[in-house]
This record gives C-alpha cells, structure tokens and sequence, in this order.
C-alpha cells in the first residue's frame, strides 16, 4: 500500500501549505523547522495503532516494526488547561489547531521544563508524536514520555530563526557568514554556542530571539544539526544517542512485543507453556532490577518510616536496599528451587534457610541482616513479583505466599492500576487478595501458614493449566510442629502447586539443624535443636546459661552416697556450673535453704 494514501483515498487538505509549494511530496527544500518531512503536520503523523511505512519499517526479526528516522511535531501554544491533568492547545504553522494532553509515565512533571512554563505563545517541540483519538471523537496527541517534549520560551517564527542559526555551527548565528581566516566570529559570552561577525550582528539578534532563547543554545544547536534521516536509536533532549541495539536485543524486544500482544489476547506464549519457561523468564527479566531505582520497590520501601530512619542513621545496613533484585533472598531461592526442579521434574517442594549468610548456604547480600531488615526485603519482593509478572506480560503463575507484612499498606502498590489489578475489600486486615483482570492470575497474601497452604491448593484445582507457586514459613516450633507435618505429608495435592519452604529462626522459638540430603521434607522441616526455654530466653539476650539453674531430671540425679562422701570431705557441687568446690564457696543462705540445688558464689555474682 502506498504509504501516500490514508484510509479513504489521499491525506487530507490543509489551512496553509508549506513554504516550498507542496507538502504532499516526501522531499522538501526547506531547512531546520520549515522542512515539513522532517517536522510534519500534525494530518500526516500515523495513528498509535497503525503502521506508517514513511516513519516505520521491518527490522532483522521480520517481526517488529522499529522506527527508520527521527520526527518531531512543533507548535505554538494558544491555549492551556490544567483541569484534572495540564493540556495544551498548539497551533501547527500548516493552520492546524491540535490538543495535547499529559500523561506522563511515573514521572510528576515534564523532565526538561515545568508545567508553569506552558504559558500562550511559547513553543511545544515533541519527538515521535502519533495520533490519537480521545473518548469524546477529537483527535490529538496523548503526550507519554516526560523526556521526548521540551517548551521553549518564544514564538515560532523566533524559534525557527534561531534554529536555522546554528545549522551551520561554523557561521554567523545572525546573517549566515561563515567563518574564514580573514573573518574570525566571536562567541556569545552566556551561551558560548551562538557565533557573530561582531556586535553588529549580536545585537540585533539578541533583540530579536537570542534573548529569550539564550539559555537553551546547546539544545537547540543539537536539534539543528541532528540527521533526521538516519535513526539508530530514540532520542531525548539530552541528545545522547545510544549505539543501535544489537541482533540479539532486537530478537528479545521482537519476543516481547509477541508475548505482549497474546498476553493482551489472553492466549498462552506457546514458548511458556511449562511452569519452568514461564518462571525462567519472569527470574531473568528481573534480576538486574535495582530495588532503589525499581518504582515498585522503591514505593514500598519509601512508605516504612523505619527503612527511612535506618537509611538516615545505619547507612551500611540499609545497603541491602540497594542491592539487585537477582541477589535477594526470594530472588535466589526460586532460582535454586527451578534448578532442582530441572534436574527432578517430580519435585514439587523446596527448602531454604533465610537467616544463614552466604557462606553456609543461605542468601543474604554481603552480610548477616538483622531480622526485621530480612523481613522487609522479603515482603517487597513478595508483592512487587506480580507486578514484574504483569510488565513482562507473563501469565499462568499465580502466588500464595505466608507474609506478616501490613497488608494496607501493600495495596497502595496495586491501587494506583484498577484497570489491571482488581482488589476485593472483604479480604480483612490479615489477608490481601488481587486479581489480574488481563491474565487472570491470583496473588494471595496471609499471616497464616495453613490458610496460605489451602488457598494455593483451591486455586490449583480450580485452575489447572495454571502454576501456583506456594512460599510457606517453618520456624522451629513445637506448636507448628503439627500443621506443617500435615501440609508436607498431604498427598492429594495438585501437581501443579509448587511450595517454597522457608526455614527461620527465631530466637524464642530455637534454630535448625542443617539439612542433610537423605532427610525427607518433614525431618528437614522439623529437625531442630533440643534447648530449654531458658536456654532460649538467655540466647535472645545475648546471655550464656552457666547462671541460670536447670531442673534437675531424674537421669542426672547425684548418687546419695556420693553426696554423703562429698560432705565429709568439705565439698558441695554446684547446680549451676556442675563443679564441685569446697562449701566456703556457698554462702550460708544457700546452703541452708537450697541444700544439693545450692549455687556457688561465683555463678550468683557472675
């Protein structure tokens, strides 16, 4: 099809044609912002949802189609509204009066200039603009990217001068003269861009444009001589072009925009079809996520007043925050599990230890955090994973996962999206439910760690071409001793549940032993220490247990004849420390009121 022509048989007529007598033609004569290819009319721009083969054209992957050469719309504003979101109406220099309205990607106001800016006369400059139709029928441009649009201070017919000024950065900005030897040009002494013959030229020119424009020399000199021709990559008004993206980068964007559009459709990627594919991909989109620069995290960690205050006062223990998102706990632990899973396809459950460093197995960045730092980093990741799910247009996994975070403010992660995320508001305070109106996928958040186990397996019935990947928390406690033998053991789980099992220590409740390969999943789950309350209460204080006194069981009572020949020679042994010393070691009191239960001085004192 001749790109030429639109929908109903040629482009449509304008108010005023372009200076070089024809704007229908692919050339133009004119130069900077009179060149109508290179700064079209607003009537020529494609639609979002179509295929302009003048502005777009076949990569190497014969699948997507990638920009062939950079284009930009200009216009003058005539009108500005700022009811509900700023827009603008422009006027183009072909006669045409377009709206534009802002809607900036995660970002509060344009990069390069402020909304007070948008002030009637300046002028809108805006790389690779489309059209759109709005729901009241007008047509527009819907103004996404804060970094491709920049305002500049003055009309377009100054602008346009002092554009075609710089085209030539080796002549006068004013009359055109170029530079010889015989004819040096002086540099504005503000901008050090602008070149004049001498005051003669300066002046004028400083009245007519450069006054206004002065400050935005640099950009403006970059926009005159950029090669609209030939495109290699986008660009913003920095005008740092990057190098062109390579084969392999193209066949992986070329994926994605595949997986996008059937992900849209709600048809499975037929290169996702198993659970291993679908978590593959999702684990390697994610893990050069930083968690500092990442939206999500970054709204998630941002709203704890205590990660706040510890980022003020412990800089190095809020390091973790910084840290890749492939080199967090849950991160790491669901690649370890998809390795096994690889190399036994049975397996449908894992173990990790989540306060072990590096060194012995576990996966804390760098160093041992404290437990409620681990716990943030874990939660973030908990509910930012759907999300990352939902941008890389992944599908058939849903989450059940057991998290004591405070569920209300993890919603406001969701909150902000209704169009995706559907949040039902009966889920209570110690649950978050939300539902992917596109996939269809579930996320499951609860304190309990068998209401976590049954909702994942509910979910796997009802679903069972879906994976549902349940995470579930094993402290070594003698009260969950039973619930999760009950949940290992279950044996009409469906296969398409996977549950990731966090073993954690916490120091009123003991520690773990650590596993050991023969160990089934329950004896890994439940082989523990055998400690004493007390011995337990004395570790979380940091204290060791050679002062405090242990009931005495029967298999280590003393012989009674060895207590008789004990106190003829002078001696008593001590409850505490076990060490027989002579009775001057025992206070009277002691001796008298706890008789074989005594304590010496030094265990009391010490």
């Amino acid at each position: 099809m001749d790109p030429s022509f639109g929908l109903f048989g040629g482009r449509p007529r304008l108010p005023r044609e372009c200076s070089c007598g024809n704007t229908q033609d692919e050339r133009c004569n004119e130069a900077g912002l009179l060149n109508h290819h290179n700064y079209p009319p607003f009537a020529y721009l494609q639609d979002e949802n179509d295929i302009d083969l003048r502005y777009y054209g076949q990569d190497d992957t014969e699948f997507m189609y990638s920009p062939i050469r950079h284009w930009a719309l200009v216009g003058e504003i005539v009108d500005t509204n700022f009811f509900i979101r700023p827009r603008v109406t422009i006027q183009t220099r072909f006669g045409e009066k377009i709206l534009v309205n802002f809607h900036l990607e995660d970002a509060n106001k344009p990069t390069f200039f402020d909304w007070t800016d948008l002030q009637r006369g300046a002028c809108l400059i805006m790389f690779y603009a489309n059209k759109r139709t709005f729901l009241d029928m007008n047509q527009g441009v819907r103004q996404e990217s804060p970094d491709s649009v920049m305002l500049f201070p003055a009309g377009f017919r100054d602008l346009a001068n002092e554009v075609q000024g710089y085209s030539n950065p080796i002549s006068c900005s004013y009359c055109g003269k170029p530079e010889t030897t015989d004819h040096k040009l002086c540099r504005c002494k503000l901008c050090r861009v602008a070149r004049y013959c001498g005051r003669e030229c300066q002046a004028p020119h400083w009245k007519k444009s450069h006054k206004k424009l002065c400050r935005h020399a640099t950009m403006l000199s970059s926009l005159a001589t950029l090669d609209f021709s030939t495109f290699n990559n986008f660009i913003d008004w920095n005008f740092v072009i990057e190098d062109p993206p390579t084969r392999e980068e193209k066949e992986q964007k070329s994926k994605k925009a595949a997986r996008d559009m059937l992900y849209e459709m709600g048809v499975q990627n037929p290169e996702l079809s198993s659970m291993l594919a679908r978590l593959e991909a999702l684990l390697s989109a994610i893990e050069n996520k930083s968690m500092e620069a990442d939206t999500v995290t970054k709204k998630y960690l941002e709203s704890s007043m205590f990660i706040r205050k510890l980022k003020q006062e412990d800089p190095e223990e809020a390091r973790c925050f910084s840290v890749p998102v492939g080199e967090t706990f849950l991160v790491q632990s669901l690649c370890a599990f998809l390795e096994s899973v690889k190399g036994s396809p049975d397996l449908r459950s894992h173990v990790v230890d989540l306060n072990l460093p590096r060194s012995t197995g576990g996966f804390v960045p760098g160093h041992q955090m404290s437990h409620f730092v681990l716990e943030e980093v874990l939660d973030c990741m908990f509910f930012a994973l759907p999300i990352w799910q939902h941008e890389e247009s992944i599908g058939d996994i849903s989450w059940a996962v057991e998290s004591h975070a405070v569920f209300e403010r993890s919603k406001s992660l969701y909150e902000d999206n209704r169009r995706v995320w559907d949040i039902p508001n009966d889920d209570g305070p110690d649950a978050l439910i939300v539902k992917n109106r596109v996939s269809g996928t579930c996320f499951f958040a609860n304190d309990n760690m068998e209401t976590v186990a049954s909702i994942g397996e509910h979910r796997a019935k009802a679903r069972p071409n879906e994976t549902v990947i349940r995470v579930l928390r094993a402290t070594a406690n003698e009260s969950w001793a039973d619930t999760i033998r009950r949940i290992a053991t279950k044996q009409d789980v469906p296969d398409n549940v996977y549950t990731l099992w966090i073993r954690e220590e916490v120091p009123l409740c003991g520690r773990f032993n650590p596993p050991r390969e023969q160990q089934s999943l329950v004896e890994k789950l439940l082989d523990r220490e055998r400690i004493s309350h007390t011995d337990l209460l004395l570790r979380a204080l940091g204290k060791t247990p050679a002062n405090i006194l242990h009931p005495r069981e029967a298999s280590f009572e003393e012989d009674e004849e060895d207590q008789q020949v004990d106190r003829s020679l002078g001696f008593m042994k001590c409850a505490s420390c076990s060490v027989r010393k002579s009775r001057a070691s025992f206070s009277k009191n002691q001796r008298r009121t706890k008789g074989a239960l005594a304590r010496c001085k030094e265990c009391i004192h010490g």
